[in-house]
Protein backbone atom coordinates (compact mmCIF):
# COMPACT_ATOMS: atom_id res chain seq x y z
CA UNK A 1 0.00 0.00 0.00
CA UNK A 2 2.20 2.88 1.23
CA UNK A 3 5.96 2.61 0.64
CA UNK A 4 7.37 5.92 1.95
CA UNK A 5 5.61 7.86 4.70
CA UNK A 6 6.52 11.49 5.38
CA UNK A 7 6.68 12.36 9.08
CA UNK A 8 6.94 16.14 9.62
CA UNK A 9 8.28 17.34 12.97
CA UNK A 10 9.02 20.65 14.61
CA UNK A 11 10.59 18.97 17.62
CA UNK A 12 7.67 19.23 20.03
CA UNK A 13 6.44 16.40 22.26
CA UNK A 14 3.20 16.27 20.25
CA UNK A 15 5.18 15.79 17.06
CA UNK A 16 7.22 13.05 18.73
CA UNK A 17 3.99 11.32 19.75
CA UNK A 18 2.73 11.48 16.14
CA UNK A 19 6.08 10.29 14.74
CA UNK A 20 6.01 7.34 17.14
CA UNK A 21 2.52 6.41 15.90
CA UNK A 22 3.68 6.93 12.29
CA UNK A 23 6.59 4.58 12.89
CA UNK A 24 4.20 1.90 14.16
CA UNK A 25 2.13 2.28 10.98
CA UNK A 26 5.26 2.14 8.80
CA UNK A 27 6.46 -1.01 10.53
CA UNK A 28 3.06 -2.66 10.09
CA UNK A 29 3.00 -1.76 6.38
CA UNK A 30 6.67 -2.53 5.76
CA UNK A 31 7.19 1.06 4.63
CA UNK A 32 10.15 3.34 5.11
CA UNK A 33 9.78 6.86 6.50
CA UNK A 34 11.14 10.27 5.68
CA UNK A 35 11.39 12.57 8.69
CA UNK A 36 11.32 16.27 7.82
CA UNK A 37 11.90 19.42 9.83
CA UNK A 38 11.15 22.72 8.13
CA UNK A 39 12.99 25.79 9.35
CA UNK A 40 10.69 28.80 9.19
CA UNK A 41 11.33 32.06 7.43
CA UNK A 42 12.29 34.64 9.99
CA UNK A 43 10.33 37.86 10.20
CA UNK A 44 12.04 41.20 9.78
CA UNK A 45 11.59 41.77 13.53
CA UNK A 46 13.37 38.51 14.38
CA UNK A 47 16.16 39.45 12.00
CA UNK A 48 16.62 42.85 13.63
CA UNK A 49 16.37 41.31 17.12
CA UNK A 50 19.13 38.83 16.22
CA UNK A 51 21.23 41.63 14.80
CA UNK A 52 20.95 44.03 17.69
CA UNK A 53 18.08 44.19 20.18
CA UNK A 54 18.41 47.95 20.73
CA UNK A 55 18.81 48.98 17.10
CA UNK A 56 15.81 48.77 14.77
CA UNK A 57 17.44 49.90 11.55
CA UNK A 58 20.54 49.38 9.45
CA UNK A 59 22.17 52.66 8.48
CA UNK A 60 25.75 51.86 7.47
CA UNK A 61 27.67 49.21 5.57
CA UNK A 62 29.14 48.08 8.90
CA UNK A 63 25.61 47.64 10.30
CA UNK A 64 24.65 45.59 7.25
CA UNK A 65 27.70 43.34 7.57
CA UNK A 66 27.07 42.77 11.29
CA UNK A 67 23.43 41.99 10.52
CA UNK A 68 24.45 39.42 7.90
CA UNK A 69 26.89 37.78 10.31
CA UNK A 70 24.26 37.65 13.07
CA UNK A 71 21.69 36.18 10.69
CA UNK A 72 24.14 33.50 9.59
CA UNK A 73 24.64 32.53 13.25
CA UNK A 74 20.87 32.44 13.90
CA UNK A 75 20.28 30.32 10.80
CA UNK A 76 23.10 27.97 11.78
CA UNK A 77 21.57 27.50 15.26
CA UNK A 78 18.10 26.88 13.81
CA UNK A 79 19.43 24.33 11.33
CA UNK A 80 21.42 22.56 14.06
CA UNK A 81 18.28 22.32 16.21
CA UNK A 82 16.30 20.93 13.27
CA UNK A 83 19.02 18.39 12.56
CA UNK A 84 19.00 17.35 16.21
CA UNK A 85 15.21 16.78 16.07
CA UNK A 86 15.36 14.57 12.97
CA UNK A 87 18.46 12.69 14.16
CA UNK A 88 16.73 11.77 17.44
CA UNK A 89 13.69 10.52 15.56
CA UNK A 90 15.81 8.60 13.06
CA UNK A 91 17.39 6.78 16.00
CA UNK A 92 13.90 6.00 17.31
CA UNK A 93 12.96 4.63 13.87
CA UNK A 94 16.09 2.50 13.71
CA UNK A 95 15.38 1.16 17.22
CA UNK A 96 11.95 0.06 15.97
CA UNK A 97 13.35 -1.54 12.83
CA UNK A 98 12.04 1.09 10.40
CA UNK A 99 14.26 2.50 7.66
CA UNK A 100 14.34 6.29 7.90
CA UNK A 101 15.66 9.14 5.78
CA UNK A 102 15.88 12.65 7.18
CA UNK A 103 15.72 16.10 5.67
CA UNK A 104 15.98 19.60 7.15
CA UNK A 105 14.64 22.36 4.92
CA UNK A 106 15.18 26.02 5.60
CA UNK A 107 13.44 29.28 4.76
CA UNK A 108 9.99 27.97 3.96
CA UNK A 109 6.55 27.93 5.44
CA UNK A 110 5.90 24.58 7.13
CA UNK A 111 3.37 23.48 4.50
CA UNK A 112 5.66 24.48 1.59
CA UNK A 113 8.48 22.47 3.15
CA UNK A 114 6.25 19.46 3.76
CA UNK A 115 5.06 19.46 0.12
CA UNK A 116 8.63 19.91 -1.16
CA UNK A 117 9.95 17.04 0.98
CA UNK A 118 7.07 14.75 -0.06
CA UNK A 119 7.77 15.43 -3.73
CA UNK A 120 11.58 15.23 -3.53
CA UNK A 121 11.57 12.02 -1.51
CA UNK A 122 8.69 10.33 -3.37
CA UNK A 123 6.46 10.02 -0.32
CA UNK A 124 3.02 8.51 -0.90
CA UNK A 125 1.51 9.42 2.50
CA UNK A 126 1.92 12.35 4.88
CA UNK A 127 1.35 11.32 8.49
CA UNK A 128 1.22 14.40 10.68
CA UNK A 129 0.19 15.64 14.08
CA UNK A 130 -2.78 17.74 14.97
CA UNK A 131 -2.44 19.51 18.29
CA UNK A 132 -5.29 20.78 20.37
CA UNK A 133 -5.16 24.52 19.87
CA UNK A 134 -7.46 27.31 20.91
CA UNK A 135 -9.23 29.86 18.80
CA UNK A 136 -11.19 29.72 15.58
CA UNK A 137 -8.33 28.59 13.32
CA UNK A 138 -7.46 25.72 15.63
CA UNK A 139 -10.98 24.50 16.27
CA UNK A 140 -10.65 21.28 14.29
CA UNK A 141 -7.01 21.09 13.16
CA UNK A 142 -3.98 23.30 13.55
CA UNK A 143 -3.21 25.92 10.90
CA UNK A 144 -0.41 23.95 9.24
CA UNK A 145 -2.34 20.68 9.32
CA UNK A 146 -5.38 22.39 7.80
CA UNK A 147 -3.27 23.81 4.95
CA UNK A 148 -1.58 20.48 4.28
CA UNK A 149 -4.88 18.58 4.23
CA UNK A 150 -6.45 21.18 1.94
CA UNK A 151 -3.62 21.41 -0.60
CA UNK A 152 -1.70 18.13 -0.59
CA UNK A 153 -1.29 16.08 -3.76
CA UNK A 154 -0.76 12.92 -1.70
CA UNK A 155 -2.99 11.43 1.00
CA UNK A 156 -2.69 12.91 4.49
CA UNK A 157 -3.34 10.97 7.68
CA UNK A 158 -3.86 13.23 10.70
CA UNK A 159 -2.91 11.88 14.11
CA UNK A 160 -4.68 13.59 16.99
CA UNK A 161 -2.15 14.14 19.79
CA UNK A 162 -3.11 13.78 23.41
Amino acid sequence: MYKNILLPTKGSEGCKEAVTAGLKLAKTLGAKVTIVNVQPRLSVFEILEAYHPDQRFISTDKDAKEAQESMAKVEELHKAAGQHFVDDLKKLANDQGVTADTIVLDRATPEEGIFKAAKEKGCDLIFMASHSTKGLSGTVLGDVTTKVVAHSNVPVLVYRCS
